[in-house]
């Protein structure tokens, strides 16, 4: 008589190509209703992909030509523009999870974002491939919004306002993903409006930024 195969569900932490074994089967659940059916986050089981900050520089995409002064206004060009964009890259590499993409049943991405710009931040980050195709974007239903940070004196240094926000990756959607290579990362700032720009701390802008922090939960369906 054969032996009924079982699909286990493990959480397993991945650094690089790295996979953490679990070292202690007597503590596994004995039945399979006592696995968990959401994924939810274990800094044990977590690792990180990147960082990055976001400045008004050419580092980040930032068109610097907009730093200079308007003839008319003697402010930068940059005040007058509808938005203000930067971006980043964060490598990725979901094969180092598993050479295999149906043993990756889900993937959590943690976000934490840090606003020190005094407008409200809007960010999207896609999924691209090594040809710069995008493949997806990681929020599904548009932007998310970061609000400013607050000026708590003479506005050369910003308290920035923070946001924590997940995204959950199904089967389905990693298919689609599976050939990214990097996430590109864009904060834009929508909301200047030149008549309401405290003036004061245009020199400040030079130092403001806006930093996000990305880390990766993997959950692998093995079967054994």
């Amino acid at each position: 008589m054969s032996v009924a195969r079982r699909s286990l569900k493990l959480i397993l932490m991945v650094t690089g190509a790295l996979l953490v074994p679990v070292s202690c089967l007597k503590d596994m659940p004995k039945n399979e209703e006592d696995f968990p059916r959401v994924l939810q986050w274990n800094p044990d089981l977590a690792f990180p992909l990147g960082k990055e900050s976001f400045g008004m520089n050419a580092e980040s995409g930032f068109d610097t030509t907009l730093w200079d002064l308007d003839p008319v206004s003697g402010f930068p060009k940059w005040v007058n523009q509808v938005e203000v964009e930067m971006s980043g890259r964060v490598l990725l590499d979901l094969s180092s999870a598993s050479q295999d993409v149906e043993d990756i049943h889900e993937i959590l991405l943690r976000l934490n974002m840090s606003n020190g710009f005094p407008h409200e931040m809007l960010t999207q980050a896609y999924f691209i491939d090594e040809n710069e195709n995008r493949l997806d974007s990681m929020f599904s239903m548009g932007p998310i919004l970061v609000n400013p940070g607050g000026i708590p004196g003479n506005g050369e240094v910003i308290d920035p306002a923070t946001l924590r926000t997940d995204v959950t990756l199904s089967h389905e959607r990693i298919l689609v993903i599976w050939d990214a290579k990097e996430i590109l990362l864009r904060a834009v700032i929508s909301d200047i409006k030149p008549e309401e720009l405290d003036t004061a701390t245009i020199d400040f802008y030079h130092n403001y930024h806006f930093d996000l922090d990305i880390g990766m939960m993997v959950s692998l369906s093995l079967e054994l």
